[in-house]
Formats: structure tokens, C-alpha cells, sequence
């Protein structure tokens, strides 16, 4: 990992890694959006997940179930 890679890079580099399907957007207000295999988190909940280290297929599916 290089030095200067944000948490919120490294932890969409792991997604990436792990073949999860991620792409980033940018909404009409200005938040980044992270659609990771169709559930749309915002960056803090992808660092939420990251410091649970949950950020996995079936983390993500609990979170969303227990968070929306």
C-alpha cells in the first residue's frame, strides 16, 4: 500500500481486489457515492465498514439490512 493512500482508497482497493464490483460517483450535490455490487454507501459507511473490517459481499449485504 503506498504511503500516500487515503483509508478510503485502500479499503475500495481491497473491494477491488476481493472482485467486487465498485464504481464511484459523484451526486448533483456534490457526495461521493460508492456503488459497491448495487447497494450505493457513502464514504463514511465504507469507512465504517473498513475499521469493522467487514468490508466484504456478505458485510456489506449485513450492513445494509441492519442500516436502511
Amino acid at each position: 500500500m503506498p504511503e500516500y493512500e487515503s483509508r478510503l482508497h485502500s479499503a475500495i482497493r481491497r473491494m477491488i481486489e476481493r472482485k467486487m464490483t465498485v464504481n464511484s460517483f459523484v451526486t448533483h450535490d456534490g457526495r461521493m457515492i460508492h456503488n459497491v455490487n448495487g447497494y450505493n454507501l457513502t464514504a463514511d459507511q465504507v469507512l465504517e465498514l473498513d475499521s469493522k473490517n467487514q468490508v466484504t459481499p456478505w458485510g456489506i449485504v449485513e450492513y445494509v439490512k441492519h442500516n436502511f
